[in-house]
């Protein structure tokens, strides 16, 4: 007789393991892991991750674990919990084997990447230095980190970092010291990532030189181009500044041939790649062709690109345009925005990078911060709206949180002049904003618009060194 396996592994310490696939489809594709048309449970262990509910609190977080890193680590250590934790997985995948069939066995070449590590850090642990305690029993320590809201430390932070739960669990004749308390603050699942969407590949746009250069009859041979004679004509029109491919113009008829005049495309030797054999009605399609072979055959030279999506809806003039999502990868819920793919997207921002002004000074101009995530909550809570939407932080600091990692971006890119107490970051007023077409005003508040004023003065009346 066989005994049932627990839905949750519960450890020694009261807490609990579960499985989570609200990162599998992510997971999938920054991996670009390609699963068998017949998976077992171990082809899935790399996409699952592994979730932990510490006892007193209600809410399970990541464990920063996929599956397969997490049993590879208990085997590498030769743990004895090893074989009941694998036993555990073969029993949960096979109770809904089923329904991981209908995943994707080859992923969409559309990911999320990290495009830098910002510095961020909680100011809790330096006003839990500045209380002076070395040891003390559990109320004196949760009575004295409760105060530090009065200097500063904010009640979400607090709330968010679950320290006064681990001490309330702690018996009340232990004392624990300072190392034992900075341990306990944990922050990981509110930290931003600082991201944005890409693919893999090789990118061949914008290398196309436009040209006119008669092809010789006696290359037509060697270049596999037909026609011979009077009448026929055959152009390279297109020259690719990189690969030396070409897009090449024919004209020529006689009884065979279906249409007078088509486009094709050679490769660097001159010589026509496997095409249709009647080549292609317009340059459009010739160099959507082009482009596409190039990726396939320079694919190992592949790397991630960041993806544009809404780079129509910026200002025209701007360089080297992004999009950066502010996510947090790391949150217990899940929410699906609407502008990107990315879950758990805080914030996104859209910037046309560099710009210069009148008198030369390079600047990072900003087209665009949203929160799709606040957004929908904000309707919720005022519109009476009965969408399904999870909590998130920063509910409040969302807008402030944005331009701080806008200004070390843009203190990043050398475009930064403290001394003069000139941040070279700019945005569009709304009112500029409220004369284009695209653009529909959210309803936000009063406070909300002006915040952008209130940095400005907010940074001018200090003095950097």
């Amino acid at each position: 007789m066989t005994t049932k396996l627990p839905q949750y592994l519960v450890l020694s310490d009261g807490s609990e393991l579960g499985l989570a696939i609200s990162r599998y489809d992510e997971r999938q594709r920054a991996l670009r892991l390609c699963l068998p048309k017949v998976a077992s449970c171990w082809d899935y262990a790399p996409l699952i991750d592994v979730v932990i509910r510490e006892a007193g609190f209600d809410l399970f977080k990541f464990k920063g674990q996929s599956v397969a890193q997490w049993l590879t680590l208990y085997r590498s250590r030769n743990a004895p919990e090893y074989e009941t934790c694998k036993r555990w997985y073969e029993h949960i995948f096979s109770e809904c084997e089923s329904a991981w069939e209908r995943f994707p066995r080859i992923p969409d070449n559309h990911y999320c990447t990290e495009a830098d590590h910002p510095p961020l850090r909680s100011t809790m642990p330096d006003l839990i230095r500045g209380l002076g305690l070395r040891r003390a029993n559990v109320d004196q320590w949760v009575a004295s980190i409760k105060a530090l809201t009065q200097k500063g430390l904010k009640s979400e932070e607090l709330e968010m970092s679950g320290i006064l739960t681990r001490l309330e669990r702690m018996p009340e004749d232990t004392k624990p010291t300072q190392k034992d308390v900075m341990q306990m603050i944990d922050l990981t699942h509110v930290m931003p990532k600082f991201a944005c969407e890409a693919s893999f590949g090789y990118i061949v746009k914008g290398g196309w030189q436009e040209v006119c250069q008669r092809i010789p009859e006696n290359e037509y041979r060697r270049r596999r181009l037909i026609g011979k004679g009077y009448g026929a004509l055959h152009l390279t029109r297109y020259w690719h500044k990189s690969l030396g491919w070409s897009i090449i113009r024919s004209k020529y008829q006689d009884l065979l041939t279906e249409q007078p005049a088509w486009w094709s495309v050679a490769d660097q030797h001159g010589k026509l790649i496997n095409q249709p054999a009647d080549g292609f009605q317009s340059l459009d399609h010739a160099i959507e062709f082009a482009e596409y072979d190039m990726r396939q055959r320079f694919s190992s030279w592949g790397r991630n690109h960041p993806l544009a999506k809404w780079e129509k809806y910026s200002l025209p003039g701007s360089n080297e345009y992004r999009e950066i999502l502010l996510q947090l990868d790391n949150w217990p819920l899940s929410y699906q925005p609407r502008h990107y793919r990315t879950r758990n997207a805080l914030v996104h921002i859209r910037t046309g990078s560099t710009r210069k002004t009148m008198d030369g000074r390079k600047i990072l101009f900003l087209d665009e911060i949203q929160s799709d995530w606040h957004a929908d909550l904000n309707a919720n809570s005022t519109q009476g709206l009965r969408k399904v939407v999870p909590n998130a932080p920063f509910r409040k600091e969302w807008p402030l949180l944005s331009m701080k990692l806008m200004l070390w971006w843009a203190q990043k890119l050398n475009m930064m002049v403290w001394r003069g107490v000139q941040p070279n970051c700019s945005w569009l007023a709304g009112k500029v904003m409220g004369r284009r077409k695209c653009f529909i005003a959210p309803n936000y508040p009063k406070p909300l618009l002006n915040f952008p004023n209130c940095l400005v003065s907010g940074m001018t009346e200090r003095h950097y060194p």
